[in-house]
């Protein structure tokens, strides 16, 4: 008998599956994914081998087993199915998962198959038969019982969280189309899933259009969402020349990156400026380099990476030096470099990632450090971050009730403490003026304030630096004395950075 091209399947393969394959291994690597396409139109399930049975396997192998019968197909086919109508049963709250085997169960088409071909000869599948034969039965009360209370769930908390995330909102209402257009590949007909998925996709076409054009800077940037992208050249969004991408990069290659984003920085973030890259070489582990977001960058849905810069070019002075150090003690051979832009203490997955090879076979790590050091140099001349103080510098300067709080006496105590010149200081008093730190056997160690100051000042260098809430102390030196006002409680600050003095308004 000639075999259909279109729907018969390898004797060999077959018999590989059936008579070696765990379960497991026939559900998840076997003959769903394999055969599906074939026998999703309820077609007759046959095999053949032609004349020679053993033809596909390899000349001279004395283990080639047979092939399976067309009743052996059947049964295979009617246990995966079956499994998969049990499994889906239990990933109503799992959309993607829910998807899939909905997909792998083509139910429609599946049913048809049944009804032409019967109960299997073998009574082992009885019971995947009577599951498949009740499937749109059980189906649809799982439908009506959990799926569609949780579809309905995930849209009206998508409309509750839209003001606060967009992000957010878009990702639960793609949850609830995936979800309920899973129920329409095995339910085409079933009226209340069809008015339940066009409520999911009306709202995602709503909340998502609103999202896409507050989020995304460009097609391009819609498509790459959630990579990062590399280049040659410098980066100008909403002006990128997809060309200029690539992901493959010698060591004399200036090398851009962008990091293209689903929702804003500070939507990904919660609206914290700390920042890390991590990376990692060649498949290990990954490392991290920590920055801080300047806080106009904070609306912005993208964010670019200066990995080797032009000297000329560079705008952040932590990504050069940074990169070049991670970069300059990797072998002169080739690399793969995977990149990722994130937030610490994030543990879902990263804002965006991306990879590239390296050809570090004539690098040079001075070099690579020399030019790192220059491009530092040039941002913090022309371009450093951030530049606008913290909204703290703009309230009113108040005074603590302690005369050894005054201004003046702690302006001096920060000029002396850190060799600086104090250009703004605003204080903030909180409750009483001071509080007693005491060890565990109760013996006091030093006296520490409950209010705060913000402060500005220029070091040596001419470079400006700001300090948000820092806090002040005196040390306890014995016989219920304590000693000078100096600078800092022992509990940190809660913000620090550089700012450009010509723009310190």
């Amino acid at each position: 008998m000639k075999t259909s091209a279109k729907n018969c399947l390898s004797g060999a393969l077959l018999a590989a599956l059936y008579l070696t394959a765990t379960p497991a291994q026939a559900q998840l690597g076997g003959f769903i994914k394999k055969a599906q396409a074939k026998l999703s139109e309820g077609v007759k399930i046959e095999t053949s081998t032609g004349s020679n049975p053993a033809s596909s396997a390899a000349e001279g192998d004395a283990t080639t087993k047979p092939a399976a019968t067309p009743d052996q197909d059947y049964e295979r086919w009617v246990y995966d199915r079956g499994y998969a109508a049990k499994e889906i049963m239990r990933t109503a709250q799992s959309p993607d998962r829910h998807a899939e085997l909905a997909r792998s169960i083509a139910y429609p088409a599946t049913l048809a198959t049944l009804k032409k071909k019967g109960k299997p000869s073998n009574p082992s599948r009885d019971y995947d038969y009577k599951v498949l034969m009740n499937f749109g039965t059980d189906y649809t009360k799982l439908f009506e019982e959990e799926i569609k209370p949780y579809a309905n769930q995930l849209i009206e908390q998508a409309y509750k969280t839209k003001a606060r995330s967009p992000k957010d909102a878009v990702e639960l209402l793609e949850q609830a189309n995936t979800l309920t257009s899973a129920v329409l590949v095995s339910l085409p007909d079933y009226g209340p899933a069809q008015a339940l998925n066009q409520d999911a996709a009306k709202a995602l076409a709503s909340v998502g259009g609103a999202h896409r054009a507050a989020v995304y800077t460009s097609p391009w940037h819609q498509q790459n969402a959630g990579k990062v992208l590399f280049s040659k050249q410098p980066i100008v969004v909403g002006k990128e020349n997809p060309a200029q991408f690539t992901t493959q990069f010698a060591a004399s290659d200036k090398i851009y990156a962008v990091a293209y984003l689903k929702g804003t920085l500070k939507e990904l973030a919660g609206g914290d400026t700390k920042a890390n890259y991590q990376y990692s070489i060649d498949g290990g582990s990954f490392e991290r380099i920590d920055f801080r977001h300047n806080a106009e960058d904070l609306d912005k849905s993208y964010y670019l990476i200066e990995i080797l810069p032009a000297p000329e070019q560079a705008r952040h002075t932590v990504d050069a030096p940074a990169w070049a150090e991670a970069l300059a003690a990797l072998s002169p051979r080739s690399h793969q470099l995977k990149v990722e832009l994130t937030a610490p203490g994030y543990w879902g997955q990263p804002f965006a990632s991306g990879e590239i090879g390296l050809d570090w076979s004539a690098a040079n790590a001075e070099q690579l450090r020399a030019t790192a050091a220059k491009a530092a140099a040039h941002a913090k001349a022309s371009y450093v971050n951030p530049t606008k103080l913290p909204e703290e510098f703009a309230r009113p300067s108040r005074a603590f009730q302690d005369p050894l709080l005054s201004a003046a006496n702690l302006k001096a105590a920060i000029e002396r403490d850190w060799s600086a010149k104090v250009i703004k200081l605003v204080i903030e008093p909180e409750g009483s003026d001071w509080h007693i730190d005491k060890n565990n056997l109760g013996v006091p160690t030093k006296k520490v304030t409950n209010g705060h100051a913000h402060v500005l000042y220029k070091t040596a260098d001419g470079a400006c630096h700001y300090v948000v809430h820092v806090g002040f102390r005196r040390d306890y030196e014995g016989g219920g004395t304590y000693g000078p006002v100096q600078v800092g409680n022992g509990y940190g600050t809660s913000s620090a950075g550089e700012i450009d003095c010509a723009k310190v308004k």
